[in-house]
């Protein structure tokens, strides 16, 4: 999950936070090396806090969206039709006062921050990363 430019930093912990615990087999099936903390927060107080919003049907029409799921299965990424899937999320950088450094709040399905935008936040100098070239782990047998 860490990538290498923050493969050595003890001072960054990652969090994932899931409106539900549906599908949470699939999603941490050999995708995370016990470096990222899942919770699941079904008061949603998280996604209050961070006010997001729900999808529609109407999103699943938006080019960005088709192109997003047809990107995210041609690098393996799958999903299920569990739980809330009209949630959507965000990211958020905080430091360790708990005060946002970054926030990135998803306008429809498939919408991501800049994970470049992300690193300069962490005092990455000169991040490239590149998000086409992410595929999705092998799936533990």
């Amino acid at each position: 999950m860490r990538s290498e430019y923050l493969a050595d930093r003890d001072d960054v912990g990652f969090v994932v936070v899931a409106p539900e615990k549906f599908g949470w087999e699939e999603f941490s099936e050999g995708k995370f090396d016990g470096s990222v903390d899942v919770y699941a927060d079904e008061a949603r107080n998280v996604y209050k806090h961070f006010k997001t919003n729900k999808g529609g049907y109407l999103m699943l029409a938006m080019p960005s969206v088709i192109k997003a799921k047809w990107n995210a299965d041609k690098k393996g990424f799958t999903g299920n039709l569990k739980g809330d899937g009209w949630q959507l999320g965000g990211t958020w950088v905080l430091d360790k006062e708990g005060q946002e450094q970054f926030a990135f709040t998803q306008d429809y399905f498939g919408d991501r921050p800049d994970y470049n935008l992300i690193l300069l936040t962490l005092g990455v100098k000169e991040p490239r990363f590149d998000p086409s070239k992410v595929k999705a782990p092998e799936k533990k047998k």
